[in-house]
């Protein structure tokens, strides 16, 4: 990892609109089917009981989906570019000081499964279509 303690560790995204998709509060990371619109500028609130139970948002303007992780006090992070994704996922297990920045073309299970072809963010693709996307990480050193 990058080092140093979580709650020294600043999430930042651009402005602009993010649409939650709340869980259920067991850890298991299941959709309730509620969403929760936000409008956030620069930091994101994180806690640990939130990041357990896996923190999910769809972000529908491309040039939105970037994430900077940033340690003041180490004067290092990363930055996240994943234009090519229109979700992304933050999730750390309990008890552990790491934080998992996740793009994802689909998010998790409801609590009650639907089938496979009807999950949120879903591709279906034809007989020998092919699809390619891409993810990038920037290292910050200052």
């Amino acid at each position: 990892g990058l080092g140093g303690k979580r709650a020294d560790w600043t999430i930042s995204v651009p402005e602009g609109l993010y649409r939650q998709f709340l869980v259920l509060d067991t850890g298991d990371s299941f959709l309730t089917g509620e969403t929760k619109e936000h409008l956030f500028n620069g930091a994101i609130p994180l806690d640990d009981h939130a990041l357990y139970c896996t923190l999910m948002y769809d972000i529908a303007k491309a040039a939105n989906r970037r994430v900077r992780m940033y340690n003041s006090k180490l004067m290092r992070g990363v930055e996240v570019l994943f234009h090519d994704f229109p979700q992304i996922g933050f999730w750390a297990n309990k008890g552990q000081e790491y934080l998992c920045i996740e793009p994802w073309q689909g998010v998790d299970d409801h609590e009650v499964q639907e089938p496979f072809d009807k999950k949120v963010g879903m591709l279906l693709l034809e007989t020998g279509e092919k699809i390619s996307r891409s993810a990038k990480i920037v290292p910050i050193f200052n």
